[in-house]
């Protein structure tokens, strides 16, 4: 396309057109579903991390814990997702796991509430299912915790993805949920 221009020279148009992608995590489900489609977005995709309610009375870490998984799973939904890994290192190394002759053992308290309402024709059952839980939390630390916070100093040693941090929470989650589901009953058979 050919414009004259005051000086009386010809002078180029050029029309380029831009487009840009924005990727934006919006924490509540009902905004989600009323307003993106008037906006025409095509994929939308939602996460539910189960909420589980704090014990009311109980062993105190079980307690602390939990509230640090919702502050993990705040975090989650803002995408922070180093301050999620650093929220499951302080859960599993400070409420729920306890380094014994150097390796982590499920604490003792825990285990003893957890079992508490278990009756004794299925106890052995359930102390290999916690021995099972206890294998679980101890690999995750060891083994993918570990890739992305050192264990001892708590340094960030690489950014997480977002897979690995809803994997992560979702695990130390599901397993805190049993713990204070066990503990509930234990509350209900006293």
């Amino acid at each position: 396309m050919w414009i004259l221009s005051a000086d009386g020279g010809a002078t180029f148009l050029e029309v380029n057109t831009h487009s840009t992608e924005l990727v934006y995590r919006i924490s509540s489900d009902d905004w989600i579903h009323d307003f993106l489609p008037i906006l025409s977005s095509k994929r939308i995709v939602t996460l539910e991390v189960p909420v589980i309610e704090r014990p009311e009375v109980g062993y105190e870490h079980l307690t602390r814990a939990i509230d640090e998984l919702k502050r993990a799973s705040n975090f989650f939904r803002e995408g922070r997702y180093d301050s999620v890994i650093m929220s499951l290192r302080n859960v599993l190394m400070n409420h729920l796991l306890m380094k014994c002759e150097g390796e982590w053992h499920l604490m003792e308290e825990v285990k003893r509430i957890a079992l508490a309402g278990v009756p004794e024709a299925v106890r052995e059952e359930y102390e290999e299912a916690l021995k099972g839980l206890e294998g679980s939390l101890r690999r995750i630390l060891k083994h993918h915790l570990s890739k992305f916070v050192h264990i001892d100093s708590g340094k960030l040693l690489m950014m997480p993805l977002r897979e690995d941090a809803e994997y992560l929470l979702l695990t130390v989650t599901a397993a805190a949920k049993y713990l204070s589901d066990l503990s509930a009953r234990s509350r209900e058979v006293a």
